[in-house]
Formats: C-alpha cells, structure tokens, sequence
C-alpha cells in the first residue's frame, strides 16, 4: 500500500522556542487547557455553538469525501463503498441526529409527580461533564473516533480527539482539515503512537471514551475518571440450516470480510450442528465465488491488513489450525493480503479459538446441539455481539435469554450499530458503557438532580429538626412506607431449594461472614471469598434470577427484613454511632423500605425491552433494547448509612437480577453483625451475601473479577477500587463526595434557610457525603447571617448541645481526633459550639466566621459538624481570565466564591440559598456538581426520579437509575429475508452503482461559514492571532516525533501560570 498522503512531522526542535513559549505562556491556550479554559468560560453551553460545530463537521467530511477514500485506501486499501458506507455517511448522519435532536436532549427532565415532594419542583438538568479525551481505532478512524466525538460536542464537551499513529493519512488529513472547519478553543486533533498516548493519559480528563483497555482503565483510575471502553471479543454466530443458507451466508460472509474482518463486531466463528456442516459450507463456498469471481487477490472490493505486525499474526494462526480449509488461506506478505478463509472442523481448543481473530478467518465449528454452543459462550468473556440465524422461534429466545453480549442480531450481522435509537457498546470484557445517538450525548452529560423548596413546605417537614420530641418520633414512624403485600413467609430453607446450597452451607457460610475479621492470611481469604462469589456466579448462570418474580420475593423480603426488626436496628444504630432514633428511621430504615417498595412496584415495566423510535430504513428490523443482568455484583457500603448507602444500592441489583455480595463497614461492627444474623432468614444466600471485615477482606474481594462494583466511601479509597477494577475492565460505580458548597443571600427568610443548612450539616454528626462542607456570604451580610444561625442553634439545642439527645456521635477515634484538630487550628472564630468529649466521641455543632480560603478547614472535606463561614467579596482579576468581560456588579459578591469551587473538584451536592432567580441561574450554569438544591440541603436524594449522582466519576443510583445501574441495554435487531432488497448493494463485488446505493443522508442546513475565523468569531478565540493558530495545528502534527514525556505532558497539559 502507499503512503503517499503520510504527514511530514517537524520535530519540536526545529519550531523556533521563544516563539512557542510566547505561545505557550501568553495565552495559556495550549490542547487540554486551551479546552477547559473554553469549558470555564460558558461558551459550550450556547446549544446555538453546539449545532453550528455539528454542522461544520458534517461539512468536513462530505466536502472532502474523495480525499478521504484515497486516505482510506493508502492506509487500509479500503473499497470506496465501504469508507462511504461504513464510515463517512454514518458520520454525517450521526451528526445529523445530533443536530436535530440537540435541543431536547439538553432540556431538563421532570420526574414523576411525588405528592411529598411535586411542591419542591425536581427535575434533572443535563450539564457538559467537563474536558473529554476519545482515543480513537486504526480499523474505524472516522466511525469510531468521530462518532463519539459528535456526543460530546452535542453536550458542550470540549474535546481532544487521539488518532491512530496507524492510519497516518486518514489522521493527516484530519489534522489538515480541521482548523478550516472546526473551532480549536473547542475541539482539537493530536496525531502519535505510545508516548503521545501515554501523556495524554497521564492529564486528568472529565470523560475518556477509547478503545485500548486495561492500560486506559488503569490511567483513568489515578484521577478517577469515568471511562466508555468499547473493546470487541469473540462474537459467535448461532445457524441453524434450516432456512434459506445463500442469505445466511451472505450476510455472514459481507460482516466478516468488510474491512478485511479487522472490526470489532465481526463474527469470530460459527456454532452448527455437526449433521448441518457441509450444508453450511457448500453455501458459504457458491457465496464466495459469488463475492470474488476472479478470485479475492483480483478482489477491488477487499481491504487490506493494516500492519506487518498484524499479517504475520494472522497467517501464523492459519499455519497452526487443524481444521480444514474451505475457501481462501492465499497471503501476500508484499501487499499486507490475506484472503477471506474459511476453516471447518474447528475444535474450540484450535489455534484459531484462543483470542479474538480480528482478521478476514471464519472458523466453523461443529456441535452436537446448540447448548454445547451456548455453555461455550457463557463459560467465556461476553462477546460484543451474538448472532443467531433462525427461524425456530424458541431457540432465538433461548439463545437471547441464556447468553449476554453488547448486543444481539437475529437472522444479521454488525447492521443493529447503524439502527437509530440503539446503543452501541460492550459489556464486561467488550467494554462499558455506549456511544451513537443520544447514547453519546449522554456518555458525555452529567444528569444533576435538583429541588426547590419553598419556605411553605415548613409545615411539612419540621418534624425533621431537633429536638426530637416524642410528637416528632411519632410523625416519623407513622412516615414508614406501607409494604403492599404480605410477608411470603419463606424460611431460608424453602427459599434456597437448589442443588448448591445445603442447610449444612447455609450455616458454613454465616460462620465464615463471622471469622473474616479474625483471619488475615489473603490466600484462605482469597479462597473463601472465591467460594461466595462462585456460588452466585452459579446461581446467575442457572437463568433463576431472570424469573421476575423471584426478584420481587426478594424484594419483599428485604422490605420485611428491616420493618420487622426496626427497634433492633435503632439500638444497633445507637451503639456504633449514637445515632438518634428519629434519623434511623428517618435516614436509613424508611428510605430503605421505600427502595425496595418502589423497585416492587415498577419492576415489570423498567425490565420490559423498550422498542427506539421508528425509522423507514431499520423499522422492519423491529430494532430492540433487551434489559438483563450484567452478572455478578459486589458492593462496598461505608460507615456512615450503613443501610442507606449499602442496602439501597443493592435493592438496584436485587431488582436487576444481579447476585450480589455485600461488604459491609468495620467501623458499624453491631449494625453488620445484626444483618448477618438476619440475611438468611428472610433472603435467598444463593442471590445475595454479607461479607463482613476491614480492609485484608476489602482487598481479597478487589481481587476477584466481578460485573460490576459499586463502591461508597472516600476518594482515597474510590482510587483504590477503580485500579483494581481496571485489572478486569470491570465498570464501577463510585459516590465519593466532597466540598459540598452553600451560596448564601441573606435576602430571604433567614430562620427557613438556617433551620435546613443546620438541619443538613448536623444529621449523623455531619459524617454525610452530602453535607455542607462551608459557606460563601457576602462580607457585608456575614453577621446578619450568623444572628440567624445562633437564634437557630439555640432553638436546636435549647440545653446545650452536650445534653442534646438529637446528636450523633463520631464513628472512631481517628475521626474524633482529625475533628478536634481542624477547631483547635481554624484561624476563624467559633460563634456557635465548639465543645467536644473524647470520651464520648462527642463533637458539639460548630459554626465558625471568618474562615478564609487557605484555613486549615478549607484544606479537604471535612465530614464532621464543623461549619465554616467565609465572607467572600468581587474579584476583578477573575473576569478577565476568564475571558468574558466584568460581571454584572449583582453578582460581583459571589465570583470569588464560583471561581475557588470550579478550581477544586466537583463536589456531590451544591446548595443555594436565595430568592434571586438570576443569581440561582448563574450559579447553576457556572458550576458542575452531583446536585444541586436551591433553599435545601439534601433532600434531593429522597426525591422518587431523583439520583445520587457525582459528577468526580461514573455511574448513579436510587430507584430506576439503581437497576439501570446494574443492568445492560442489549440493542437487537431482527431482519427478514426480504431486506436485501434494501441492502443487496453492500455485497461484494462493488460497482459504481452499489457505490451511488449507499450515498448517505443530506445536510439540512447550507454550511454556517467558510472557517474557523467565522466560527470562533463569537469566543474568545477570536481575540488570537492567526500565527498562534498555525502554531497549534504545527504543535499537533509534530507530537509523534517528539518521544520525551515530560516535554508533551507538559504540551498536551499547558498549565497556566
């Protein structure tokens, strides 16, 4: 192949240096900062900008389609019908869909009406994640780079876009185009091989969306980064030769070949029963001289492979085979060639079994009945397709129900990635995560929960302040949910009937949970806790909890479980945290009952397969969302909601038909232990365990590979657990926390807005992920605020907070100790308690004034009932960094305070407090947070449709998003014979007719302007000189020659003095 289009890449030393560091440091617009510094200024949240981009690059690509099938052909000998087909008109037409559709994606989503909270407006706003990194495939560079990048463009994510280093002229000839169409404040192309990639790995990103695994994983991990891993596997196809084998081959042949078989969804091999082989391959023997008449060396309508690397793996795998060649098995080692070949007799040990082939080899292994052929798939990684041609409806459904992929095609191959509405991605070992269509919108959108309650609802709610009153207990325990079935009264020895589990097990299993804390040795650890995760794997694997109502009987049982034992559960909450029985009930054991009610009542509907809207082309298709079970769970709950955060999350996997193992806190040993002692009488042990120790038993369970982990706790902790999930691509959940800020306008109602911010900060002692962590008031409104806060804390305490029933205790001495250290060195002044007991772990509600930004309280989260007020004032300084002019004097109060939060890490909450609906809008644009509620602290996550969900890293549960959570949306297609009417113009060989077949969808609006001086015209890119321009798009076609990591970290970074 040629190279004729390969750029000429100028090494660093040959740019003149002043020049660059002018560039550099003047500007501080260099690659990942010159996009967050875009990102900070607001520009990307004009939805205006967002389609104008869309649109440019639509235009990129349809302008210079000839350019980039010559590109194509250098780099990969690509047919012209597939590059149009495959990669360029499903481009544009993604960027169609985004561009029509852009606007009610971004809209804010309302919830179902809830009569305890409809007063308090919930709804979810969808705001841009933050700065995205796309680490684009050699195989799909336009498909599967551009594609995902059209998501993030779509949701305002300024982006960086990694091309392969090998397909250098279709990365080329990107990096030339696109300072002509595209806004480089906004979106920008880095061109390398392993140190390029290796330094953009080692920034801290908001999202990275890739294809290379485990080291991706990995790299995201240190800065707990939500990823989408879009990986591959070994894709089996299912025939059954009854019905007609030239279309079955055909179709299978066409997925096979396209692009030399180097594609992820393409079929690894093929499952037939032994008695139907030589019927299947006499077929696939007419097709093939069908495609390749002349023969496949003659072939125009063939690719090539993409490296010598590559080629000789592949034929090496041919020499080594033991089956028998059918078709092809011609090599060109000149022309980097390998012929369509097809193998029979193929044992599942064969040399062309051992991994994913990923080249134009089709084995063909006999069987004798599909359920050998399913046990195969289902004792191996999960493929990213399954594909099964049949017309037995039965064996399509079994073979739909017993296996798990990305997605699954009946009666086709690879077609469901181009069916609007449905996903595309990978689940376990072939990725996480999905991208296309509104599926990347989302990928690249952070859903962020938002309340705004009334001073009125008072009268609703003022139960919940102290001091508990018997009036209040009473209100509360009234509040529990009413469990709308009887108890099934299944003992554990009716619920377990199985052929794993014995009674004589049973109670093997409780000791085991019991002893952890005490054995240390990591390989008997390792091997016990094996044991528990194989008994669930086991249970999954028997198809048992995709039975509905088993789920629900679980349900019902966990519900039972804690309305049945309520009063042992509050004592057990009093001995590990002094906790107060109206927050038990209130905080943990209500909203528990409440998560497994609603999951009771609403499970039929969230796991009903969900058809996509219809479209003419794919509508016959009957394309589907299929909802099942990722596997095998484990979740890891922390101290502090013990059941709140541990049990909640696993009324989400309970529901979604994921066995589960629960690792509870040491730090809460009477409340662990109580559970343990309950779980088998009331729960199936095959479905869901309690495990039970510290960190030797936290640590053996990391090393187990699971479907997914859904981690509670600290960032330090989070960190840990995403790098051991990284070592089996496993996808997390992760709610970690923060500084969680309060604005504060002192021009409301100042008795409801102190109620609720104290009520929020002192609720388990403040030892809540979501509670305030500090105050920002204007300096001149600091001391009316403080009057209010007093008058309120004596109303809380009205014998002192010492003698206070109401108050939680801290949970250790470590903790106790770290607190009391934070009040002896705050250079603030205490106006509000202060008092502490060691002996009793007991820390008074502290509320201090005139914290500046640099006090020891400021320095992380502080997780305690420590609160400081920090009088903050204009900086102009700030506007000008920025980019965007001086702020309205309205707002000048509060820039200080909007700048230090968007300087440190999101938090999981931000709270409100004005009645000024301009403030509250500019402060909702111009932050990121998990959630935000305005005149409320923290009553968000009890909102039924509402989410606990950080914006730090991925994933978030309650209700629906709970099981969602925990659940894999399998995209299907179903395509009838009579298609290829349709699609009869993708088949080898290729015309200039199939090609004018295959033309893709028109562009809707003419192009918006000739460049990127037009398009930047509105930014603040526009005020940069056009030879700072040149040297960006310089700085990214040079990177490859440039093998120092410091010096391109410090080129991709650009930090800003």
């Amino acid at each position: 192949m040629s190279n004729t289009l390969a750029p000429k890449y100028t090494s660093l030393e040959e740019i003149p240096k002043a020049s660059l560091q002018r560039a550099f440091y003047r500007c501080n617009l260099l690659i990942r900062d010159t996009l967050r510094a875009t990102f900070r200024s607001g520009i990307t949240l004009d939805i205006t900008y967002r389609k104008e981009q869309l649109i440019q690059l639509a235009y990129l690509l349809k302008d210079n389609e000839a350019r980039f099938n010559t590109a194509f052909k250098a780099d990969l000998g690509r047919p012209e019908l597939e590059v149009g087909a495959l990669e360029l008109h499903g481009t544009i037409s993604e960027c169609i869909e985004a561009w029509k559709n852009v606007e009610k994606w971004a809209k804010p989503d309302s919830v179902p009406f809830s009569l305890n909270f409809g007063a308090m407006s919930p709804k979810i706003y969808k705001q841009p994640k933050g700065v995205g990194l796309v680490i684009g495939p050699f195989n799909y560079p336009v498909l599967c780079s551009i594609g995902p990048l059209i998501g993030a463009i779509a949701a305002g994510c300024p982006c960086v876009v990694k091309m392969s280093e090998l397909s250098p002229n279709v990365s080329g000839l990107f990096a030339e185009l696109w300072p002509k169409y595209m806004d480089l404040s906004y979106t920008q192309i880095v061109m390398g091989a392993i140190p390029e990639t290796t330094a953009l790995l080692d920034l801290q990103w908001d999202h990275r969306s890739t294809v290379v695994g485990k080291i991706v994983a990995a790299a995201a991990a240190k800065f707990l980064t939500p990823t989408t891993l879009e990986l591959g596997g070994q894709s089996p196809v299912f025939v059954d030769t009854d019905m007609d084998l030239r279309l079955v081959t055909r179709r299978i042949l066409w997925a096979k070949t396209i692009n030399s078989g180097q594609s992820c969804l393409a079929p690894n091999h093929i499952f037939v029963p032994l008695s139907q082989q030589e019927k299947l391959v006499e077929a696939f023997e007419k097709t093939y001289s069908d495609f390749y008449p002349e023969g496949a060396a003659k072939s125009q309508s063939f690719s090539r492979i993409v490296a010598r690397s590559h080629f000789d793996r592949l034929k090496g795998i041919i020499d080594n085979t033991k089956g028998d060649l059918v078709c092809g098995g011609e090599t060109d080692a000149s022309q980097l060639f390998i012929a369509p070949t097809i193998v029979k007799n193929v044992k599942v040990d064969d040399a062309l079994m051992k991994a994913e082939i990923f080249g134009p080899i089709l084995p063909i292994i006999p069987v004798k009945d599909y359920q050998e052929a399913i046990d195969y798939t289902r004792a191996h990684e999960h493929p990213l397709a399954v594909y099964a041609y049949t017309n037995n409806a039965a064996l399509k459904d079994k073979i739909i129900t017993e296996t798990t992929s990305g997605a699954v095609d009946i009666n086709e191959c690879v077609l469901h990635i181009a069916a609007p509405g449905l996903p595309f991605g990978g689940v376990g070992q072939s990725g996480s995560g999905a991208h296309t269509g509104k599926y990347s919108f989302d990928t690249f959108t952070h859903h962020r929960s938002s309340i705004h309650n009334p001073g009125w609802t008072e009268f609703l709610l003022g139960w919940r302040y102290p001091p508990y009153t018997a009036k209040k207990m009473k209100q509360t325990a009234s509040s529990s949910p009413f469990i709308p079935v009887p108890r099934p009264g299944l003992d554990v020895a009716r619920i377990t009937n199985s052929r794993w589990l014995t009674l004589k097990t049973v109670s093997v299993l409780a000791i085991v949970a019991t002893v952890l804390a005490t054995q240390r040795h990591s390989s008997f650890l390792g091997g016990i806790l094996g044991s528990i995760r194989d008994t669930l794997r086991a249970t999954f694997r028997s198809g048992k909890t995709l039975d509905i109502a088993f789920r629900k009987t679980q349900l019902i049982q966990l519900a039972y479980l804690f309305q049945e034992n309520e009063p042992r559960f509050i004592e057990a909450f009093k001995t590990d945290l002094g906790r107060p029985e109206l927050e038990v009930g209130a905080l943990e054991l209500h909203g528990t009952i409440g998560e497994c009610v609603t999951a009771w009542k609403n499970l039929d509907k969230w796991a009903k397969p969900e058809g996509v809207p219809f479209d003419l082309t794919f509508g016959v298709m009957k394309p589907t969302i299929y909802k099942q079970p990722k596997g095998v769970a484990l979740v890891i709950g922390p101290f502090n909601y013990p059941i709140l955060n541990s049990i909640g999350p696993l009324v989400g996997a309970i529901a979604a038909g994921c066995p589960s193992v629960l690792k509870m806190s040491e730090l809460t040993p009477n409340i662990s232990s109580l559970l343990t002692d309950l779980w088998p009488k009331y729960m199936d042990i095959e479905y869901t365990q309690i495990v039970n120790g510290a960190i030797p038993e936290t640590t053996a369970l990391l090393d187990l590979q699971w479907d997914h982990i859904l981690f509670t706790g600290s960032s330090t902790v989070g960190k840990i657990v995403a790098k051991a999930a990284a070592n089996y691509l496993t996808p997390t959940t992760l709610e970690l926390g923060g500084q969680c800020p309060a604005f504060f306008d002192t021009d409301m109602d100042l008795q409801v807005a102190t109620r609720r911010l104290l009520w929020g900060k002192t609720i388990n002692a403040g030892q809540s992920c979501t509670a305030p962590n500090h105050i920002f008031v204007p300096v001149d409104q600091q001391a009316k605020l403080v009057e209010a806060f007093k008058k309120t804390y004596a109303e809380f305490y009205p014998e002192g907070a010492a003698k206070s029933e109401s108050i939680s205790r801290i949970v250790s001495d470590n903790h106790f100790n770290r607190l009391k250290s934070l009040i002896d060195k705050t250079g603030g002044e205490v106006v509000c308690g202060g008092d502490v007991d060691a002996s009793q772990r007991f820390i008074a509600p502290t509320i201090v004034q005139n914290v500046k930004l640099d006090d020891p309280l400021m320095q992380g989260e502080i997780f305690g009932p420590i609160l400081p007020i920090i009088p903050v004032k204009a900086s102009l300084k700030a506007y000008f960094v920025l980019g965007i002019g001086l702020a309205d004097p309205e707002y000048q109060d509060y820039q200080e305070a909007l700048d230090y939060t968007n300087a440190g890490d999101n938090p999981l909450a931000l709270y409100i407090y004005s009645d000024n609906a301009a403030l509250k809008e500019r402060i909702i644009k111009s932050t990121l947070s998990g959630a935000v509620d305005i005149n409320e602290c923290m009553i968000h996550m009890a909102v039924p449709g509402s989410t606990v969900a950080p914006t730090l890293t991925a994933g978030a549960y309650m209700g629906k998003f709970s099981y969602d959570t925990f659940t894999h949306h399998r995209s299907s297609i179903h395509n009838p014979r009579w298609t290829d009417m349709l699609f009869g113009w993708r088949y080898p060989p290729s015309s200039k007719l199939k090609s004018s077949a295959s033309q893709g969808a028109s562009i809707p609006i003419p192009r918006p302007g000739p460049g990127i001086a037009e398009v930047a015209g509105r930014g603040w890119l526009s005020r940069v000189s056009p030879k700072f321009i040149s040297v960006l798009v310089l700085v990214t076609t040079v990177l490859i020659m440039q093998q120092r990591s410091s010096s391109m970290g410090g080129i991709l970074g650009s930090n800003h003095p």
